[in-house]
């Protein structure tokens, strides 16, 4: 069982929609497998909750994901879990910059190698990739406020050449930037 749905949040949204249309005895094999793994990987023991419906373990689980979030530039403890949680969020903050696996590794104590293959563990996918994701993520999220035009959210992001940007922004995407955002367009109307 992966961790990536900690890290991701579509990847967490896509889990969610999938159990939540399971039967109740299936999800809470789901939660208990899941809640076991956890417990492996953090070394902590969490009481499994007394909950009545696939809803409420949803929730229960959002819960936990944004606790260890909001805990996790706070505590000492130096498992991975924590440790991948500080990354997620210095990639989040620092998403404009260029990034590098080195800068990411040091912030956690690490090896730029030993971090590359634990960050691919953890999350399931290379940190390279994992910041594009997040970088285009934040263009699409730039385009809907229609504040800015392409060619400034491309340079806010760090791509200096707009055609690579639009390169990888049709990759993630489906479509160019300048089509998702007249579809971002057509739909405020």
């Amino acid at each position: 069982m992966n961790t990536r749905w900690i890290y991701d949040d579509n990847e967490f949204g896509r889990l969610c929609e999938m159990t939540g249309e399971v039967e109740l005895r299936t999800a809470e094999r789901i939660f208990v497998k899941s809640l076991h793994r956890i417990q492996e990987i953090t070394g902590e023991e969490y009481e499994f909750p007394a909950l009545s419906s696939v809803n409420d373990m949803l929730a229960w689980v959002k819960k936990w994901k944004d606790e260890l979030y909001r805990t996790c530039l706070q505590t000492e403890k130096a498992n991975d879990i924590y440790s991948f949680a500080r990354i997620i969020l210095y990639i989040e903050e620092h998403v404009e910059e260029n990034l590098k696996s080195e800068d990411a590794a040091a912030e956690i104590g690490m090896s730029r190698s030993y971090f590359s293959t634990r960050f691919k563990e953890m999350t399931g996918d290379t940190f390279h990739n994992y910041v594009i994701s997040r970088k285009m993520n934040a263009a699409a999220c730039k385009m809907e406020k229609g504040t800015e035009n392409i060619t400034q959210i491309a340079s806010d992001l760090g791509y200096d050449n707009y055609y690579y940007f639009t390169k990888v922004f049709t990759k993630e995407y489906g479509c160019t930037p300048t089509e998702y955002a007249n579809r971002v367009k057509k739909c405020s109307i």
